[in-house]
């Protein structure tokens, strides 16, 4: 399609420029990559995985080392090969159990090769390599987060009044968390940054 035909602003979830000159829009109905001229849809299904889920998008996309796009649904952790134009679908687990919920990629590390993601309740460090998770931290609450570069100090808002905090423990590798307090619900905080 062409760009006259590109989704409404209400139906997109996410729009990320990847190195390869192309934008990836997310949408309600799937992918769709645009070369500025004209698009094409992508439906994200794994040919190898019985997850079934919706495209409720919860992060842009993001390249890793090998070109590779990473992004994440309610349900699951994506990554795209756009070479073989395949989709890869992974769920994690903790404590025996699969998670099958509440996915948010939080960053791509291209030195290391690892995805970090929120997953569950927790904090994790996936190596698509060797499909292993390490669980980074306990229980956590946010719904939007922001780690500094070297990943040593991280911020979670959970949209009400508090925020979390993250600091890496150099020994363990794990976080520690601590909870701070607001003056009133983060979304107003932010809207009277906007007004």
């Amino acid at each position: 399609f062409t760009a006259e035909e590109l989704p409404s602003v209400e139906e997109l979830h996410f729009v990320s420029m990847c190195p390869n000159g192309f934008y990836w829009i997310s949408t309600i109905e799937g992918l769709i990559r645009f070369d500025g001229k004209s698009g094409k849809r992508l439906v994200v299904k794994d040919p190898n995985s019985p997850i079934v889920h919706g495209h409720k998008f919860q992060s842009p996309l993001k390249p890793d080392s090998e070109g590779n796009l990473w992004f994440t649904t309610y349900t699951a952790l994506h990554r795209f090969d756009p070479v073989a134009n395949l989709f890869t679908t992974y769920q994690l687990s903790a404590f025996g159990q699969q998670l099958i919920e509440n996915y948010r990629l939080i960053d791509v590390s291209t030195t290391e090769d690892l995805i970090f993601l929120r997953a569950g309740d927790f904090l994790f460090h996936f190596d698509p390599k060797t499909r292993q998770a390490e669980q980074l931290s306990g229980k956590v609450q946010g719904a939007a987060f922001a780690f500094s570069k070297n990943k040593k100090l991280g911020i979670g808002i959970n949209w009400n009044s508090e925020i979390e905090i993250f600091r890496k423990d150099e020994v363990s590798g794990s976080y520690n968390r601590v909870i701070r307090e607001l003056d009133g619900p983060v979304n107003s905080i932010v809207s009277g940054y906007h007004q």
